[in-house]
């Protein structure tokens, strides 16, 4: 238990620091990272249940927020430093009156110099977490109302063309890092596929029984409920094989840096990958494919038993005729003499696709071995 929850944090670790290195390029995963760093300040329960507030929200410590780089964050900061210009201007206006003694007005013109520090602090964060975009310059204090009303309007001007430069980068930005990817995620795909047919094909050589049917039962496609082109065997392996090494910190990291490195780094994530499959896939599919096999077994072996109840009779083996040798079918012929075979079987035109290919496999099983 204690090594799950170490690895749990472990992933949960790498993604935050994943999404934010990416965030750098990808305006997507700045989103993600902002996310996952904020969840950890959520608050829960000693059952770990998340806490909420009388508005449905979750609770966050009331810490968070400095932590993030969020526009919350940032409304934040920003107000802080209207509140300190505001302040700077009362003092400024304060210090040019008559003072009582040279004691109050040295304390207000310290308290001036301090309020500036903190002005010029607040805008330096400022500046760091949103650097941003050109503005116009600032007025003289004795401006005219007309250059005042010009000067809002340049403002709001400045503004939408910013707005607009910044969502037309990120939409770019981030439809780049989608197409490089999705192709990365195609190549992923393809390498499991291919090693997936290398595997089975080596089995058929080594005289392996592998289940034909079952091997190529149609993935049914959960947004359509529909069968696709593509095997559920390979999905279901694909699947495995993902949960396998994003679930291992060490090799997650791995992924996660090769990643980071953009186009320069798809022969090392080709690398990486080819030694994942040989790592991880290799075994899975030694696993599914002896499932299936033992499946398959105990369903003969069920058919076997109902059909001797239903004939009344004990088992005959089969005896060699005259000694001579049964004429030997290739894998097409024993196909198709197999489905004529199952086709004759009372039983076929009532099954489903699950009975028909037990009838089918029983009768290939009878015609290749005898039995």
């Amino acid at each position: 238990e204690a090594a799950q929850f170490m690895a749990r944090q472990a992933n949960v670790v790498l993604d935050v620091r994943h999404n934010m290195l990416m965030g750098v390029d990808d305006p997507a995963a700045r989103t993600a990272g902002y996310t996952g760093l904020k969840d950890q300040f959520a608050e829960t329960d000693d059952k770990g249940v998340a806490l909420r507030g009388a508005d449905g929200q979750p609770v966050y410590g009331k810490d968070y927020d400095l932590c993030l780089r969020t526009p919350a964050s940032l409304e934040k900061l920003t107000e802080m430093r209207d509140q300190s210009l505001g302040q700077l201007r009362d003092l400024e206006a304060k210090t040019k009156g008559v003072y009582p003694d040279q004691a109050a007005k040295d304390a207000d013109l310290a308290a001036l110099e301090d309020a500036g520090y903190t002005r010029d602090a607040l805008n330096y964060v400022l500046s760091l977490l949103n650097p941003g975009p050109a503005a116009p310059p600032p007025l003289p204090g004795d401006a005219t109302p007309e250059q005042k009303q010009f000067q809002e309007r340049l403002e709001r001007q400045q503004a939408e063309f910013n707005r607009q430069q910044q969502e037309a980068g990120k939409g770019a930005q981030a439809s780049t890092v989608r197409q490089f990817e999705g192709a990365q995620r195609v190549s992923w795909q393809k390498g499991v596929g291919k090693d997936i047919d290398t595997y089975l094909d080596a089995a058929k050589a080594r005289g392996e029984a592998i289940p034909e049917f079952l091997i190529t039962r149609p993935w049914i496609d959960p947004a359509t409920q529909q069968p696709s082109t593509i095997p559920a065997f390979a999905v279901e392996a694909l699947t495995e094989f993902d949960r396998t090494v994003m679930g291992m910190p060490t090799e997650r990291a791995e992924i996660q840096r090769l990643q980071r490195l953009g186009p320069a780094g798809v022969q090392q994530r080709e690398t990486n990958a080819a030694r994942l499959r040989a790592s991880y896939l290799t075994p899975i599919l030694q696993r599914k494919v002896k499932e299936l096999q033992d499946g398959l077994r105990q369903s003969q072996a069920g058919e076997a038993d109902r059909q001797q109840k239903i004939a009344g009779v004990a088992r005959i083996e089969p005896q060699s005729a005259g000694g001579g040798s049964q004429p030997v079918l290739t894998e097409a012929q024993l196909s198709e003499k197999a489905r004529e075979t199952a086709q004759k079987d009372p039983r076929w035109a009532a099954g489903d696709e699950e009975d028909r290919a037990a009838i089918l496999m029983s009768a290939r099983t009878r015609l290749k071995y005898g039995y």
